[in-house]
């Protein structure tokens, strides 16, 4: 059935780009709040901003990296891998020169060090991606990527706009103040890289489940189909939470 197996890719991709892109963007937004809930003993501050730039890095790989192990999937279900592992070899090739370009530069150019492995799996999976779906599109035809694609920059728009408040806040001098007045040391050396993991741990809670709410909100304005099955999902939930009392 092949509309069927395109119904399926279609959903598949969707579903993928509706939840993986605002993660990213929340993950990119508290990359300094994530890496330093490991900061203690020998894992200093400098470390924590290493990690920190990596992680924000590593986000920009993410959504093509999960459309790719998805397409990978369609493709083992049409049982013809011999093309993805040849298409797949060529990437990993490139990926390895570029590895080697990025973090260790080329020329005059230093490079970026551990920054440029993220760097390159994002350059690579988004080449890969974009290929395997051209391949994939002329193996079963049509399965909407246009419409896919136009809905991804919508819910591209939502998670920006999602993570924006609370990207600025953490980028600013507020926390360093607030903190400041909570720990009676506002000294200008303090940063929000500079948090104890506990603090961390309340930061990511806040500003994820506010990000989180925030995108699905815009989602349903900007009316992008999943949030339905989300809607749904809350109703179900509410009502056997009903039921149980």
């Amino acid at each position: 059935d092949k509309q069927g197996f395109r119904n399926n890719v279609r959903l598949g991709l969707r579903s993928t780009v509706f939840l993986i892109i605002p993660l990213a963007a929340i993950i990119f937004t508290l990359s300094a709040q994530l890496a330093g809930i490991y900061r203690a003993g020998e894992f200093t501050h400098d470390d924590v901003a290493n990690v920190a730039a990596i992680l924000g890095t590593w986000c920009l790989a993410l959504p093509f990296y999960a459309s790719y192990m998805f397409i990978y999937r369609a493709f083992s279900a049409l049982r013809d891998l011999w093309s993805f592992i040849r298409i797949d070899a060529c990437g990993r090739l490139l990926l390895i020169g570029l590895y080697g370009f990025f973090t260790t530069g080329f020329g005059i150019w230093p490079g970026l060090g551990l920054v440029g492995i993220p760097l390159a799996d994002a350059c690579v999976n988004a080449l890969l991606c974009a290929v395997m779906l051209f391949v994939l599109r002329k193996k079963i035809g049509s399965f909407g990527l246009s419409r896919i694609v136009l809905d991804g920059g919508k819910v591209l728009a939502a998670a920006l706009a999602a993570v924006a408040i609370p990207f600025c806040i953490l980028n600013s001098d507020l926390p360093i103040t607030l903190i400041g007045l909570l720990t009676g040391d506002a000294s200008p050396g303090m940063t929000t890289l500079g948090q104890t993991p506990l603090v961390s741990l309340a930061v990511i809670a806040v500003f994820g489940l506010w990000a989180l709410l925030v995108y699905y909100l815009l989602c349903r304005l900007f009316r992008v189909p999943e949030t339905e099955i989300v809607s749904t999902l809350i109703t179900k939930v509410t009502a056997r939470i009903r039921r149980s009392k």
